[in-house]
């Protein structure tokens, strides 16, 4: 039998818990990317949104004021645009 490493483990954990947490806006490309599979710039970005938030609706801003991605997340609200809807990429 194979002996697990701690990495393997984490990836194992983060795995379950994406298959039973909430369908949302960027839990198929955590999933990708937990499976080894390459996924885009804009895919790690909704990813790791997705991870963050853990798993909530990603449809409203971020709400993590020091988070280097806000500017490029999938559904950031710019300051001109703060009365509007956010956008999908």
């Amino acid at each position: 039998m194979e002996r697990l490493t701690d990495k393997d483990l984490r990836i194992r954990a983060a795995i379950s818990w994406a298959k039973s947490g909430p369908r949302r806006a960027g839990q198929c490309e955590y999933l990708k990317f937990l499976h080894g599979i390459r996924i885009t710039r804009q895919q790690a970005i909704k990813a790791a949104c997705y991870r963050c938030s853990e798993g909530w609706d990603l449809g409203k801003s971020c709400s993590v004021p020091d988070c280097p991605l806000q500017s490029y997340a999938p559904y950031a609200r710019s300051a001109k645009n703060q009365g509007q809807k956010g956008h999908e990429a």
